[in-house]
């Protein structure tokens, strides 16, 4: 990738740097009845695209000579609805691609593919504003946090790759979807209490120093005869009893899931958007509040903290620090955009400013905003207005209706 790599420069901005311009055409097929595929077929140009990071302004569009425009790049990612191409397609246009891209080549890649690589950074900086507000949606960062850390990783191949661009694979990840084999079988010492005709105590990160598995409670989770691991809580106790060797972060998430779905509700489901969908009924707001104790939020925001971290330095493994000697100042070398925008999600302050979703209906467009900001819930004026303006008509025609004549008299 070194070929196509762009240099970012400290300026009056915190840094800057230049993407390759692109132009992007969607190409539409139906495989079978009723599928629709979409693939996205880039050339790059010879053009430039200027940016730079500013303090309060996040990523923004410059000219060539250093006006900023005001164009803000990770925002019109945000934007961007799932599953829509046009959007990608309007995206890649106006910022260019992601990665470099051969320039003689057929440089083709599958929507789902790149909603995928999309998603990821949506869920990245979601997943870094939901930790930064003043009042904690512990749902919220708990359904993000999943979805980093179990999500199937991103694989993408592109004509000059020497070998294929991967997303960021934790080790939870690999341990839940069964890349790493267990042994169930595994020998315990005496100390570690196994006995197989009563349960097990077992060494427990989240409610320390250990927690007694009964035998009956395990096999109601995985199985008697046939070992079912298809559910949450059933892989979430099959691992917190036999990953006995995984790293203290793979463990950490391993005790937390066990004891979430034990304690407050087996789970089903989550998302980049940070929906959180229970197996079975979900706990009232009393009962979410009683069962998610101090341990639960401490283990909690801690594995999502180290998954954020995980995350964003994983990215930056195409942002290369040098000097430049020329205007004596320190410099960057950036081997693609997507190292570019987790660059400006590296410069984030999130005790400071976050990213928030437009109150507005018909807006719902994201917008950075400064945590004392903790009431800001539109990003301008005019998104206020309207709905203020929305609110008095839905006021005024409730009011005329319990002023109307009961027609039954």
């Amino acid at each position: 990738m070194s070929e196509q790599s762009q240099r970012i420069f400290h300026a009056n901005s915190d840094f800057e740097f230049s993407s390759i311009a692109c132009e992007c055409e969607v190409d539409v097929t139906h495989p079978s009845k009723g599928v629709t595929k979409y693939t996205f077929r880039l050339y790059p140009k010879s053009d430039m695209i200027y940016y730079a990071y500013i303090g309060g302004r996040a990523l923004v569009s410059k000219s060539k000579d250093g006006a900023v425009d005001g164009r803000a790049v990770l925002p019109d990612l945000l934007a961007i609805k799932d599953g829509d191409a046009k959007a990608v397609e309007t995206f890649i246009t106006l910022h260019g691609f992601f990665l470099p891209l051969a320039p003689n080549e057929d440089n083709a890649i599958d929507a789902e593919l790149l909603f995928g690589l999309i998603n990821r950074l949506k869920a990245t900086v979601a997943l870094m504003s939901a930790l930064g507000e003043p009042k904690a949606d512990y749902k919220q960062i708990l359904a993000l946090t999943l979805y980093l850390l179990l999500s199937p990783t991103v694989t993408i191949q592109l004509p000059n790759f020497e070998s294929p661009f991967l997303t960021c694979d934790h080790d939870i990840g690999r341990v839940w979807n069964g890349v790493y084999p267990i042994n169930e079988n595994i020998l315990r010492s005496e100390d570690v209490g196994y006995n197989v005709d009563e349960g097990y105590r077992i060494a427990d990160s989240v409610r320390p120093p250990e927690t007694w598995l009964p035998t009956n409670e395990y096999s109601d989770a995985v199985g008697y005869e046939h070992l079912d691991l298809s559910g949450v809580k059933a892989n979430a106790t099959y691992l917190f009893k036999n990953a006995v060797t995984a790293q203290p972060q793979c463990r950490l998430a391993i005790d937390f899931l066990y004891h979430f779905c034990k304690e407050v509700g087996d789970l089903k489901e989550w998302n980049h958007k940070g929906d959180l969908v229970f197996a079975n009924t979900p706990p009232t707001a009393a009962q979410f509040r009683s069962a998610f104790d101090e341990q639960l939020q401490s283990a909690l925001l801690t594995l999502s903290k180290n998954t954020l971290k995980t995350e964003i330095e994983y990215n930056l493994n195409g942002v290369v620090p040098s000097y430049d000697t020329e205007t004596m100042t320190p410099s960057w070398r950036v081997e693609y955009l997507l190292a570019g925008l987790y660059f400006s999600v590296f410069y984030m302050r999130p005790k400071i400013e976050l990213y928030r979703t437009c109150a507005n209906p018909n807006c719902r467009l994201p917008f950075l905003v400064k945590t004392t900001s903790s009431k800001q819930k539109y990003c301008q004026p005019a998104c206020a207005n309207a709905m203020a303006q929305r609110n008095h008509r839905r006021k005024l025609k409730a009011m005329q209706a319990e002023n109307e004549p009961d027609p039954t008299f």
